[in-house]
């Protein structure tokens, strides 16, 4: 329900519900947090963890959406690899 909404507000922005919001934000600190974290240790590279964390987010929301759509032929837990895989190797110290 929480990605569907999000999603009507991307379509929609006119009026967002403020717990909805305050729930996205969350998310979003907390994953910018971890990827400010990683950059400043060495580990991931770049220096825009705004936008890496909002392609993360819309990447993870998407793979939510072909699942729920079912449109998605292969098990999730190997969706789940391959999106990390392709994220974090285009992130990725290497």
């Amino acid at each position: 329900i929480y990605h569907s909404e999000i999603t009507n507000v991307l379509c929609n922005p006119a009026h967002v519900p403020a717990d909805l919001k305050e729930l996205y934000e969350r998310q979003y600190q907390l994953l910018k947090g971890l990827l400010d974290r990683g950059i400043a240790r060495g580990e991931i590279r770049g220096s825009r963890s705004d936008l890496m964390a909002s392609a993360i987010y819309d990447v993870t929301r998407g793979l939510i959406a072909r699942r729920l759509l079912g449109s998605a032929a292969s098990p999730s837990k190997a969706d789940g690899d391959a999106i990390f895989d392709m994220v974090w190797k285009g992130m990725g110290v290497r």
